[in-house]
């Protein structure tokens, strides 16, 4: 009798033991962010979805008591949605889908920069846990807003356009000011800038056209 409880006392010794430890396996949960990279304007206010599930093969419910946020500056990180909204424990094999954060991006923030930041979830086997139990990142990229960019974009136009028209009229000015110059009388006028074949082209319609006039005098123009 004696040698049987000797054998019973270290399984039932053993027995409590394990079933004390079995809470800290209900500390098990996923966190997932449906969308973490994230293009906004300077101002906008941008919620972040996230979906938390406990494995069914927890042996307990898993409590969420806390959270712990980094972001990078000038980002604004608000998480109160976590504390109103999300379950206070997820049971094996169950699962929720939330807004835990909002963050802030100011008016301020520079364009084309890009910011980071960290949301962790914080509990346990019970409501006084505050072990690690899952964390996620995010990035928020400020760019400018649509009406800036077409406004920069209509003027560049316009710019362009200014620069072409006052290009042209000067061609324009200076191949009237050479055929004039060829029609008139004196020795030929050598005009700077403009490349030879141009000022052969402009003469030899003086020629015509003094001809032309001439109706058969000996008369030619000046660029013969």
């Amino acid at each position: 009798m004696m040698r049987k409880i000797t054998l019973v006392l270290p399984v039932l010794g053993l027995i409590a033991v394990l079933a004390l430890s079995s809470p800290a396996l209900a500390g098990t949960i996923n966190l997932s962010l449906t969308n973490p990279t994230r293009i906004a304007t300077p101002g906008a206010i941008l919620s972040f979805t996230a979906t938390v599930s406990a494995p069914a093969t927890n042996t307990g419910p898993v409590f969420l008591n806390a959270d712990s946020t980094t972001a990078d500056y000038p980002l604004v990180l608000d998480d109160s949605s976590f504390f109103l909204n999300f379950p206070l424990f997820l049971a094996p094999g169950a699962s929720y889908t939330g807004v835990p954060f909002t963050v802030d991006l100011p008016n301020f923030a520079t364009s084309g920069a890009t910011y980071n930041g960290y949301f962790e979830i914080d509990g346990g086997s019970d409501d006084n846990a505050s072990s690690y139990l899952a964390s996620v990142t995010f990035q928020v990229t400020a760019v400018p807003e649509p009406g800036s960019a077409i406004l920069l974009l209509t003027g560049l136009s316009v710019l362009a356009v200014a620069c072409l028209r006052k290009q042209r009229w000067r061609t324009k000015a200076a191949q009237e000011s050479l055929r004039c110059n060829c029609r008139g009388a004196g020795s030929r006028l050598v005009v700077p800038g403009l490349a030879s074949a141009l000022r052969e082209t402009y003469c030899q319609e003086g020629r015509e056209e003094s001809t032309l006039l001439a109706k058969g005098a000996s008369a030619t123009s000046p660029c013969a």
